[in-house]
């Protein structure tokens, strides 16, 4: 008998918040099944002769090796009658379909795919327009607009757009959403918890069928009516410090995680440490033994005194006020040292449709269009 096979793990097999949250909303429906970059050793014109070949009697697989294509895009090719030139790179299984994406959705809203499955400078500005709509800012009051500090939030269109229209956004500090955004403290919790309860009624009436990102909108949206009311959405602002403004939200207890990464380093400065002598032992050993005494050396015999005493050595100065570092230092891993690659500017919490903003978001859209008059591609948008 052969090897048993060993079973493999198949996507139903996979938790339900994996598949849908995990996969299907963050990725935005977006999922690549074709990775290849190397250049195409074919072109329309062969594969219009490998079909004509087929056309004659010949066999894909002789057709395929005569005019140095592979067997699979020849088959898909002549499958779906597609003569076009080859693409290489990531293509797309789930094609951005609004009137699907849609369907049964929440009123009002409005849906967006971009090319890699992230949020960028041009959605988010769709979505400032649409905000804009239903809110109707005016110069009396204006709105306020509470952001993080992600890149698709800062960009000149919107700096423009904002100031147009009386729209004031300020932005969150770095790692704090968790006790400042209003939606994170009351909103997002619940609607999450009835989300999951949604989708596991949705599986138990359709015989297990799995979700596809046509019908999360569906499935959001009886959440969404579930949990979503003004008290609900204002109650988020209290405990944020916001509305009413306490500056004092925080004790001086939530910041002792920051303040033991800036705390000094550690100093012995004790200098009252008695060493105890060692020179000679104050208790023998009584012997148990006259004969093993006589054949043994006895202890006075040893040259004891070649050995200087803890006692009797002179401690260099300064060993005691050294560093602990400097006395048990930690093992170090000879690793090669690679180029430190620079990383994204430190954020820091700040209002976006103020001055000095702008200035930035002048050069950034400088060095766009340099980049773009060298013909090189555009910074990488996330």
């Amino acid at each position: 008998m052969g090897r048993p096979l060993r079973p493999r793990k198949r996507w139903k097999d996979y938790s339900e918040e994996d598949r849908v949250l995990g996969r299907k909303i963050c990725a935005c429906v977006r999922v690549y099944t074709r990775t290849s970059t190397n250049k195409a050793q074919w072109s329309s014109e062969t594969l219009s002769k490998a079909e004509a070949l087929t056309s004659q009697g010949h066999s894909m697989r002789s057709a395929d090796k005569a005019m140095n294509i592979p067997f699979s895009s020849l088959q898909k090719r002549l499958k779906k009658n597609n003569s076009s030139e080859p693409r290489l790179g990531r293509l797309p299984v789930f094609t951005a379909d609004v009137e699907k994406l849609e369907k049964d959705g929440p009123a009002g809203a409005i849906y967006k795919c971009s090319d890699n499955g992230w949020i960028n400078e041009h959605l988010f500005f769709e979505w400032l327009q649409h905000f804009a709509m239903y809110t109707k800012p005016s110069s009396q009051p204006p709105v306020l607009l509470i952001l993080d500090n992600h890149a698709s939030h800062t960009s000149l269109m919107m700096y423009d757009f904002c100031k147009q229209n009386n729209i004031h956004m300020p932005s969150l500090p770095p790692h704090t959403s968790h006790r400042m955004q209003p939606l994170d403290l009351t909103f997002f919790g619940p609607l999450k918890a009835i989300y999951k309860k949604e989708c596991d009624l949705f599986k138990k009436n359709r015989l297990a069928e799995k979700i596809t990102p046509h019908d999360v909108a569906a499935i959001l949206n009886r959440a969404y009516s579930t949990v979503a009311s003004i008290n609900k959405g204002e109650s988020g602002f209290p405990p944020s410090g916001i509305v009413p403004y306490n500056a004092n939200i925080f004790s001086d207890e939530d910041f002792i995680a920051a303040e033991v990464l800036t705390q000094p380093k550690v100093i012995i400065q004790d200098t009252s440490i008695v060493i105890p002598s060692t020179s000679a032992p104050t208790d023998p050993m009584p012997s148990t033994s006259s004969a093993t005494i006589h054949h043994m050396p006895s202890i006075s015999s040893i040259a004891v005194d070649s050995i200087p005493s803890i006692s009797s050595a002179t401690l260099a100065p300064g060993i005691l006020n050294s560093n602990i570092e400097d006395l048990l230092p930690l093992p170090i891993k000879m690793i090669p040292e690679k180029p430190i690659r620079k990383g994204r500017m430190k954020q820091h919490a700040k209002i976006m449709t103020s001055t000095p903003v702008k200035d930035s978001l002048v050069e950034k859209e400088n060095k766009k269009a340099s980049r773009a008059a060298k013909g090189k591609k555009p910074y990488a948008e996330s």
